[in-house]
C-alpha cells in the first residue's frame, strides 16, 4: 500500500514543506520536490606514495666505433652506439656524420692529443649530415678530452630551405 503524504492546506508561494530529505516548495500550482543534498561521505583512503620522480638510477650508453682522426672527416658513417671517440694524432675538420634517423642522440669525444674543429653547413659532406652549430658559428673547436653532444632534427629551415635534416649540435664541454 503507498504511503499518502499530506501537504499543509493553503501554501503560500514558496513556502517549503519537508518530508526526510525531500523537501517540497509550493510554485503557486503545485509543490516541486527539491531533492536535498545529502551529507558528504567520508573520504577513501589515500592511495600509496609513487616514486620520487626523475633519474634514480645510472644510465649506460652505448659506445660505438672509433672515430680515426684524419686532415677531414666527412660523411662519417656511424655505426650504431650512442657515444664515439675520436682517436689517433691528427687535429681533424668534422663536417657531417652519416646514419642519421630523427632523435638520435650522440656524444662525440675527442680522445686525441689535438683540438677537433667541427664545421658548419660545410659543402664537403651531403646537406643531409651536416652539422649546425649554432647562430654565428662558423666552426666549434672541441679541446683534448672534451665532448660534443649532436640531435639528429628532421624538418628543418636551413638558409631558408624547408624540410632540411641535420645533425644539430646540443652541448660541449669545452
Amino acid at each position: 500500500m503507498a504511503s499518502i503524504l499530506s501537504f499543509p492546506p493553503s501554501p503560500t508561494v514558496g513556502q517549503q514543506f519537508t518530508v526526510g530529505v525531500r523537501t517540497w516548495t509550493w510554485s503557486g500550482s503545485h509543490w516541486a520536490n527539491n531533492t536535498a543534498t545529502g551529507v558528504q561521505g567520508i573520504q577513501g583512503i589515500q592511495g600509496t606514495q609513487g616514486s620520487a620522480g626523475g633519474l634514480t638510477e645510472s644510465v649506460t650508453f652505448t659506445e660505438g666505433m672509433s672515430i680515426a682522426s684524419a686532415a677531414n672527416i666527412d660523411d662519417c658513417a656511424l655505426s650504431a652506439g650512442v657515444f664515439f671517440k675520436i682517436t689517433g694524432t691528427a687535429e681533424s675538420t668534422i663536417t657531417g656524420f652519416a646514419n642519421g634517423a630523427a632523435g638520435r642522440f650522440i656524444i662525440i669525444v675527442n680522445n686525441t692529443d689535438q683540438n677537433q674543429i667541427f664545421s658548419q653547413e660545410n659543402s664537403a659532406s651531403l646537406e643531409s649530415n651536416r652539422l649546425v652549430l649554432g647562430y654565428g658559428h662558423d666552426s666549434r673547436i672541441i679541446s683534448v678530452g672534451h665532448s660534443a653532444t649532436f640531435v639528429y632534427m628532421t624538418g628543418l629551415i636551413v638558409g631558408g630551405v624547408e624540410s632540411q635534416s641535420r645533425w644539430v649540435l646540443t652541448a660541449t664541454t669545452s
